[in-house]
């Protein structure tokens, strides 16, 4: 009964079977200094299963910087400290593999270069509506605070749907900047892990964290910054409660 199916709806159920596929956050690195990347490689198998790639090499650059070499560990993932260049500017971190057959395989993720000494505001994205019916106060307040001060967003989401966050930050005309990963510090703690301490190392003025949770509010404070809630008054850990977008749109921070 297989032979009848046709090929081009055996190949949909089934998928590209040893496919790679390579999966990173976006990268932050002062200008002049270097990105501490963590990638991911894995293999599209039978069913769309994807497996861990142990061992593989893979090559990390950014841009016409030095290149860098690492090994994935038995779950796939590898991790390299990059070179940025000492320019400020929007750049591509290129992850690259070669298996034993010959065959190559890249993939390019964002990479924002900044100076260490401008101001950043970090903003939990889950406090952020997105899509078509997003108020336009938010677009206001977040602009008007990248007038001074580049924003970086914070996230749960897979890492898959990266890119498109940066597709809704687009489309609701929000500023533009890097997304990284919150994750949970364990299954029962719901404390928020992140890169924030190794940011305020690389970058001296982060010092403002936007957020609606107690978790993302917990994980500011955590890292000696000062918490700016909207919407929720039931927050404490806060230096500031804005009652809506609207409301941190009018006063500023």
């Amino acid at each position: 009964m297989l032979r009848a199916w046709p090929l081009c709806l055996i190949a949909a159920l089934v998928g590209c079977s040893g496919q790679y596929y390579l999966t990173a956050p976006d990268q932050l690195a002062p200008a002049g200094g270097s990105a501490t990347a963590v990638v991911r490689i894995q293999r599209h198998e039978f069913m769309g299963i994807a497996l861990a790639v142990k061992n593989a090499p893979l090559r990390l650059w950014v841009t016409d910087q030095p290149l860098r070499a690492a090994f994935a560990d038995k779950k796939g993932y590898a991790g390299a400290v990059v070179p940025v260049p000492d320019k400020e500017g929007l750049y591509s971190l290129t992850v690259a593999t070669q298996d034993i057959r010959g065959d190559e395989f890249s993939k390019d993720f964002p990479t924002y270069v900044w100076p260490a000494s401008q101001p950043i505001v970090v903003v939990d994205l889950e406090c952020v509506p997105l899509g078509p019916k997003a108020p336009a106060a938010v677009g206001e307040a977040l602009n008007r605070l990248a007038k001074n001060a580049n924003i970086v967003y914070f996230t749960s989401r897979d890492v898959n749907d990266y890119p498109r966050v940066h597709e809704q930050l687009q489309g609701n005309h929000l500023p533009d900047g890097p997304v990284l990963p919150w994750r949970k510090s364990d299954w029962i703690n719901t404390a928020l892990v992140s890169q924030l301490p190794q940011m305020r190392q690389q970058f001296s003025a982060v010092n403002i964290g936007i957020c609606s949770s107690a978790a993302a509010a917990g994980a500011f404070s955590a890292a000696g910054m000062d918490c700016v809630v909207v919407g929720n008054e039931k927050v404490t850990a806060a230096r500031a409660v804005y009652r809506s977008w609207a409301d941190l749109a009018a006063k500023g921070l």
